[in-house]
């Protein structure tokens, strides 16, 4: 049995994105297609879709409160009364 072109070029394809994908987390695959789709929608100046915007709400509220997590606590000081 051997294997049509289209199919050997989607083993292939198969194939390299298992390999990107142990060297680059899925996560980090995302976050990086994200930048880059916002980099090309305002480029074109063409509207992002309403998912991918509320998408985009979504990670920006997580990056806040990750943001307010990591800020180190003002320490409120009390003026002594004399």
């Amino acid at each position: 049995m051997t294997l049509s072109e289209a199919q050997q070029k989607r083993l292939n394809d198969l194939a390299i994105g298992k390999i990107v994908t142990g060297k680059i987390s899925v996560d980090d695959q995302i976050a990086a297609l994200r930048k880059q789709i916002g980099a090309l929608s305002e480029a074109a100046k063409v509207p992002l879709d309403k998912d991918f915007q509320a998408l985009e709400g979504l990670v920006a509220i997580e990056k806040e409160k990750k943001e307010r997590k990591t800020e180190p606590a003002k320490k409120k000081t009390a003026k002594k009364s004399k």
